[in-house]
């Protein structure tokens, strides 16, 4: 289903499309078990070893899955609890989320931080700021031996917004074709507007399509340093078809209300 913005007279937006086991076998030596004397002399207790191996992605795109691939060690021991944690680059905690007893279980394994969201205080359910990246991603869980964590890695996420243009004859009109939006990106600009309607920051974008009354746009923002926590819109500025006919905001063609908005959201 299409949702059309715009009535009038000029290209209508369409839809947006805003846009983790194998077990593996381990026996453990009856020395290791009761511990073992290292090269120093000293009796080292085994414990649970959690591997981060690999992330699906170092940089991702804010509405899709990051998956994190991990493997488990258990040395005889049990996996009593454990987190993935998420936190940005300063420090704060953005994700917490609980390991399940599979994923504690000797072998490798997979959990998904959805869609580049917090879960976590104020700020549930914004999206990971890109301003805040890298994001640290590491999995704390405790034992008999202790608390137990894995190593760290990092990611980065990213602000990609894709849309649907079309140029569509006004409600009642009949013309034989309508402009088209060949030229479509001649004056168009995607950009991130906060609260007063000031924009923070511009997107480069891609088009494509086979006809000239249909366009795809692939908005990705690359710089979002002026971006600080709050809630945002993406716009469309100088929206027209080929021979200067804006679309409108609020389905009112007589008042020319621009830019059309296509997307809220809040980063933090």
């Amino acid at each position: 289903m299409r949702t059309l913005l715009g009535r009038r007279r000029g290209p209508v937006l369409g839809m947006l499309l805003v846009s983790l086991a194998v077990l593996l076998g381990f026996w453990i030596p009856a020395a290791a078990q009761y511990g073992s004397p290292n090269p120093q002399g000293k009796t080292e207790s085994p414990t649970v070893e959690i591997t981060i191996d690999s992330l699906s992605a170092t940089t991702f795109n804010l509405g899709s899955d990051l998956t994190i691939n991990f493997t488990v060690k258990l040395n005889g021991l049990t996996l009593d609890s454990a987190n993935l944690e998420v936190r940005n680059s300063g420090g704060t905690l953005v994700v917490t989320q609980a390991l399940d007893g599979t994923q504690r279980s000797e072998g490798s394994h997979a959990i998904v931080w959805t869609e580049g969201k917090w879960n976590n205080g104020a700020h549930n359910a914004a999206y990971a700021n890109p301003k805040n990246s890298d994001y640290a991603i590491k999995i704390v869980g405790t034992c008999s031996a202790g608390t137990v964590s894995s190593n760290v890695k990092k990611a980065k996420t990213r602000l990609v917004v894709q849309a649907d243009v079309r140029d569509q004859a006004p409600t009642g009109a009949t013309p034989s074709k309508v402009a088209g939006l060949r030229k479509v990106g001649d004056a168009l600009k995607v950009q991130l507007a906060d609260g007063s309607g000031t924009s923070k920051a511009t997107a480069a974008f891609t088009l494509s399509g086979t006809t000239a009354e249909e366009k795809r746009v692939v908005a990705t923002f690359s710089s979002m340093t002026n971006v600080t926590g709050g809630s945002y819109t993406v716009i469309f500025r100088d929206l027209r078809d080929d021979i200067g006919n804006f679309t409108d905001d609020d389905n009112n063609g007589s008042n020319g209300v621009q830019p059309p908005s296509v997307l809220s959201l809040a980063l933090h």
